[in-house]
């Protein structure tokens, strides 16, 4: 008597259940890899974003600083960027086309 083949389905039903979780997790889930990797991203532009702040804030406390003790800068910074003047100057500005 022949052994009748058995059906091997049962033997790739662990399979077929672990490759239609993975296509869900990757692309259905509202956790999915697609969506962690953009999230992932937008993490390292932010902290990136958080760097470039942080040294802007430091860059101006170190000016703001250089302004508070020194009059010289002070007044250099006036006459430069607010076109500020003495009583008794006369300020020609020259604009380059």
């Amino acid at each position: 008597m022949k052994k009748e083949k058995k059906s091997r389905w049962y033997l790739n039903k662990y399979l077929i259940a672990f490759v239609i979780f993975a296509v869900w997790m990757v692309f259905f889930d509202n956790n999915s890899m697609i969506h962690q990797l953009e999230l992932k991203k937008k993490l390292t532009e932010l902290q990136n974003d958080t760097t470039h702040y942080q040294e802007e804030t430091r860059r101006f406390q170190s000016m703001t600083q250089s302004l508070n003790t020194d009059i010289e800068i002070l007044e250099k910074l006036g006459r430069e960027e607010y076109r500020m003047k003495r009583d008794d100057e006369v300020v020609y500005l020259i604009q380059k086309k």
